[in-house]
């Protein structure tokens, strides 16, 4: 069979998960093409630049319409035609029109589609924008043959909505956490009566409210608790939160040292107490449990709903916080203990190592495009389909 993947881009992140999918469906006799676009409204983000696999650059061209993101691919169909898949996984974007044909396309043509995602909407977005969003988003999604969801809130919002159980599959949005897993570091928590070192990974963008973030952490430092809190990571409002540390005075406690990687990254996690993300959600939250941080974080996309657990592991903010919320919840930390801490630290570990690994990822994927043939219970089959040949 030969498969297509489409994501809007093809960010470093997901290297690991493409190649260890594309070795699994390998082993079926799956031919594995990724296309993507090659940008997405500027975001900050480092992407593959070496594939270990079949990928297809589609340039991007975007712009702005009735204040929405709209984006087309370029060259998407020609691509389509040489391969001829008889399967295609989307990962939706209702703002890419690309997209909207490639469904059409696909019904015409008899191509099996999968659809990947979390159903996540930005808190930002509301009114008009969200309705037309939501109506386009589950007009396609109706038509596909099966779901792969990022956890199991978008999954029970779906069966709720009617879709069929047996065709959503929950596949943990994550990273290879195997490799921090197998690391060998130790770690210890300071007594948060003393001391708490605050962490955040990801990119600088207004959507993290991280400047509320400063501001809230600035409030504790005025009142005497004892803080840091390492703001790392790279985005267009690095300056201005440069600006509010500076505004708040508070050089000595929140620190932005730019984007890092590897080991240096690593010990920025391993240094720290408690994960603070305060805004949309991001694959951080995963690396950070694997390294055995609490977390403290809005749902998000939804996958740290089957991984965050109030009060046992870490805390939920409101998805739209204010600089009260963040304040609150962080003041929490500091009437715990070090013990404490660490326990929430080693629920955290457990938990992203028994639901949040690369391999549940690839193993979900699979079960998904491999549908169980109900006429054969216990047998795999591949979505296939009769092509004519050039004679007809």
């Amino acid at each position: 069979m030969k498969l297509v993947i489409l994501v809007a881009t093809l960010p470093a992140y997901r290297k690991d998960f493409f190649e260890s999918l594309n070795a699994r469906l390998k082993e079926h006799g799956t031919d594995l093409t990724v296309m993507h676009g090659t940008s997405f409204f500027n975001k900050a983000m480092k992407y593959d630049e070496n594939p270990g696999y079949k990928a297809i650059p589609l340039k991007t061209v975007q712009f702005k319409f009735f204040g929405f993101d709209i984006s087309w691919w370029q060259g998407i169909f020609k691509e389509i035609k040489k391969i001829r898949p008889e399967m295609m996984i989307i990962h939706p974007g209702p703002g890419n029109i690309s997209l909207w044909f490639v469904h059409f396309y696909c019904y015409i043509h008899r191509i099996v589609i999968g659809e990947w995602g979390s159903g996540y909407v930005r808190p930002e977005i509301s009114g008009f924008k969200i309705w037309l969003r939501t109506t386009v988003k589950m007009f396609f999604l109706k038509k596909v043959k099966y779901i792969i969801t990022y956890g199991s809130r978008w999954k029970n919002e779906l069966v709720a909505k009617g879709f069929d159980e047996k065709k959503i599959f929950v596949s943990h949005n994550t990273i290879n956490l195997e490799r921090i897993l197998d690391l060998d570091f130790s770690r210890k928590f300071n007594n948060p009566s003393e001391m708490v070192r605050f962490v955040f990974v990801g990119a600088l963008i207004p959507q993290k409210n991280l400047d509320i973030a400063i501001r809230a952490l600035a409030r504790l430092v005025k009142e005497n608790y004892k803080l840091s809190y390492n703001i790392v990571g790279k985005g267009d409002i690095y300056d201005s939160l440069k600006q509010v540390v500076a505004d708040e005075g508070m050089e000595e406690h929140i620190f932005l040292p730019g984007p890092r990687y590897g080991q240096e990254l690593a010990s920025y996690f391993v240094d720290a107490d408690v994960f603070l993300l305060p805004g949309t959600g991001g694959l951080a939250v995963n690396e950070a449990m694997a390294y055995g941080l609490p977390v403290i974080s809005t749902l998000g996309d939804g996958t740290v709903s089957d991984l965050l657990f109030e009060g046992e592991n870490g805390f939920y903010l409101p998805d739209k916080p204010t600089m009260e919320d963040i304040y609150t919840v962080c003041k929490k930390v500091f009437s715990l203990t070090g013990e404490r801490l660490e326990n929430m630290g080693n629920l955290s570990r457990e938990t992203a190592s028994e639901k949040a690994t690369l391999g549940h990822m690839v193993s979900s994927f699979v079960s998904a495009i491999y549908l169980v043939d109900p006429k054969k219970p216990g047998k795999e089959r591949i979505y296939s389909r009769k092509r004519k040949t050039a004679k007809g």
